[in-house]
């Protein structure tokens, strides 16, 4: 909730945006119950605020009925541009659940584009696999199809990281992650780009790099800095998750640091935008352009809830104390 947590479902928001209410400890020690009707500066600076201004003791959350079972359609391309058409085309049809493009699998590097198409549905009303297909530019029967029931779907990234620490020690693999928000007007030239530049060494042997899909209307904290609005209801989240090599030492992350930082400043001159849950140096001035027209109201509630700057100060996003 410090950060947003944004699932690849499209129209669902992030985490922070089902979030009905908060109780947080401020740097001061006050107790402070907040919702968008009490204290609504503090709860919306709290959600996706990094835990600047509080720490977060209990939360109500909106939930829903979850569904029975989930069906998965994977697809291959070759060339992006097929990749960013079929994309974009079952976003506008908004008839799958969730959606996702993934690159560098093992034995692959960037050549190959996967697009990974997930709908939710009973066990009365199945999807009709040539309807949700229809019109793409790869034939329906070149898909891969799944079937899992809704736990083993939402779980399954557990069950792969728990196989990456059988075989590769993930937990002791340094893990220089890049995670950026795109938007639509230049999401295919920078993420077409940046795969093609990247190396086997970028994204290790137990990395990945995903890209999501998300309506923006459905982001509605301001904590969550996206993309200037371009016209389009659509913005993407890019993530390089560079994983290893095993016994890499301060060389390595160095390297990937200033990979890091090279592709954050390409993509903040197309419009981009930082979630900040990776490794990308930061100074104080870059945190107030990503902050842009909120800068002074959040400094000014930094100043007033935790005056000794004492919450989480490692991304220095507010320096120390005048």
């Amino acid at each position: 909730m410090s950060l947003g947590g944004i699932p690849p479902a499209i129209d669902t928001g992030g985490q922070i945006d089902s979030v009905l209410e908060l109780e947080v400890v401020t740097g001061t020690g006050e107790l402070r119950h907040c919702s968008e009707t009490t204290d609504q500066d503090l709860f919306e600076a709290v959600l996706a605020g990094l835990g600047q201004y509080g720490i977060i003791t209990k939360a109500t959350v909106r939930l829903h009925k979850a569904p029975e079972h989930v069906r998965g359609h994977e697809l291959a391309y070759t060339a992006s541009t097929d990749f960013f058409q079929d994309f974009r085309t079952l976003l506008g049809r908004a008839e799958v659940t969730e959606i996702y493009g993934d690159w560098w699998r093992p034995g692959e590097q960037g050549e190959v584009h996967h697009l990974n198409a997930f709908t939710f549905h009973s066990a009365a009303n199945p999807p009709d696999d040539a309807h949700l297909l229809r019109d793409l530019t790869s034939a329906p029967d070149e898909a891969e199809v799944t079937e899992n029931d809704f736990l083993a779907h939402v779980t399954r990234i557990d069950v792969a990281v728990e196989q990456l620490r059988e075989l590769l020690d993930w937990d002791n693999l340094a893990k220089p992650w890049l995670t950026l928000w795109l938007p639509e007007t230049t999401v295919e030239q920078y993420v077409t780009e940046a795969v093609q530049a990247l190396t086997p060494r970028d994204v290790g042997a137990g990395g990945f790099v995903l890209l999501y899909a998300h309506r923006r209307s459905r982001l509605t904290r301001p904590s969550l800095r996206l993309p200037a609005d371009d016209g389009s209801d659509w913005v993407y989240l890019f993530t390089v998750m560079t994983a290893g090599p095993a016994g890499a030492g301060p060389e390595f992350a160095n390297e990937m640091l200033n990979r890091n930082r090279r592709l954050y400043d390409q993509a903040r001159a197309l419009g981009g935008t930082r979630y900040p849950i990776e490794s990308v140096a930061f100074a104080q001035a870059d945190w107030e352009d990503h902050y842009g027209d909120r800068w002074s109201h959040l400094r000014a509630l930094k100043d007033k809830v935790d005056p000794a700057r004492i919450l989480t100060p490692g991304p220095g996003v507010f320096g120390p104390v005048d």
